[in-house]
């Protein structure tokens, strides 16, 4: 237990490998037959992600590593495992989509609306510029903004399943300091009082990152997995 607690990163490091290795080992080569691909990034179930999809998600993540502090050259080799990163990302939210709604899960207009209008990029002085909405999604992105906005519902609906499925009841008193206990044998009383409120709010971090782990195995193997990336590269 104190082994797995101190390595607990490099765990969760090794189960999320495992599970993206799952998507992609013997998945790319996988196609329909007789049908047409070239508008597909990947097919989850019954679901679709479409490759306007993934280029929207993409040249997002394209503008995350230009404005970034660290100055990074784009190399073929990073655009690729760029793509992958989108893909796996655009995978793991369609397995939550899907699930979603049979939850009945929804996101209003009004939810959109806001979530778009109090984001920094869109804001001159504190306040929402429609100009700076329209130069983003036309000229950034490509794309009309009901397709950022279709995106963006889905990013909500993912959000909101993520956060029903890792919630759970908090450890009771006694069982923290148990646990505290365990995790470090040799601190004193004194010491759990100060730590106690962080200690909790790391327990429950676990709790969820294992919980999500979980249940993100547990959809893939319910879900088929196709992607169709490298037969398009392939076919350039």
């Amino acid at each position: 237990m104190k082994f797995i607690r101190k390595h607990k990163e490099l765990f969760l490091l090794l189960t999320l490998g495992f599970f993206f290795m799952s998507l992609f080992v013997g998945v790319g080569s996988m196609i329909f037959t007789g049908s047409d691909t070239r508008d597909l990034a990947a097919k989850v179930g019954p679901s679709r992600v479409e490759r306007k999809s993934f280029n929207i998600n993409y040249r997002q993540a394209l503008e995350a590593v230009r404005a970034g502090k660290v100055q990074r050259d784009l190399t073929p080799e990073l655009e690729l495992a760029l793509q992958n990163d989108v893909l796996r990302e655009l995978i793991i939210r369609e397995l939550f989509a899907v699930e979603s709604a049979k939850w009945g899960l929804s996101v209003s207009d009004r939810e959109i609306a806001e979530d778009i209008a109090f984001r920094q990029t869109f804001q001159r002085e504190g306040r929402f510029d429609p100009n700076l909405y329209a130069q983003f999604v036309y000229r950034t992105l490509g794309v009309l903004p009901k397709d950022f906005e279709a995106e963006r519902r889905k990013e909500i609906a993912n959000a909101k399943l993520r956060g029903l499925i890792s919630w759970s009841f908090p450890p009771s008193p006694q069982e923290l300091e148990w646990l505290y206990h365990i995790a470090k044998p040799t601190s004193t009383a004194a010491n759990f009082l100060k730590e106690r409120e962080e200690f909790a709010r790391q327990e429950q971090s676990e709790a969820a990152i294992a919980t999500l782990n979980q249940y993100l195995s547990q959809l893939s193997q319910k879900y088929p997995i196709r992607t169709f990336l490298d037969q398009q590269r392939a076919g350039q």
